[in-house]
């Protein structure tokens, strides 16, 4: 009977070792697929001024002089610019060359000094446009 509880715990111990060494394998390759990249999250960001938007699908596209464009994720062609004290805001529409327009993917806007881009990275394609008299136009 004791030769016998010796025998099964000696295959517990045995059998458990594979288990051990796939663990041990596994939690290294997790940890070299990551190359030991820790995200460090800060405290809530404390809001100074805001300004209601109603959409939730606009993100930063850049500044130019003292105004923020933002851009929307959902509408391609069409931009905010904020003002520097976040009062006065302008909707802008760009015309878009429809030629020049890809379908598939999701177009994103960034906004430079005197131009604009939008740059699409499942078609790899960038458009440029520039600012003509308070209009935007997409050159291509």
């Amino acid at each position: 009977m004791k030769k016998f509880i010796y025998l099964l715990i000696a295959v517990a111990i045995l059998s458990s070792l594979p288990v051990l060494y796939l663990t041990i394998r596994y939690a290294l390759k997790q940890r070299a697929a990551t190359y030991n990249f820790k995200r460090k999250l800060l405290g809530v960001v404390k809001g100074h001024k805001a300004i209601d938007i109603k959409y939730n699908s606009y993100y930063l596209a850049g500044e130019a002089g003292s105004s923020v464009y933002l851009a929307s994720g959902t509408a391609i062609g069409h931009l905010l610019k904020v003002g520097p004290l976040l009062r006065d805001t302008v909707s802008i529409r760009l015309e878009l060359n429809r030629q020049e327009v890809m379908l598939k993917g999701s177009y994103k806007a960034y906004v430079d000094s005197a131009s604009f881009y939008l740059y699409n990275g499942l078609e790899r394609s960038i458009l440029k446009g520039r600012q003509v008299f308070g209009r935007q136009r997409c050159m291509g």
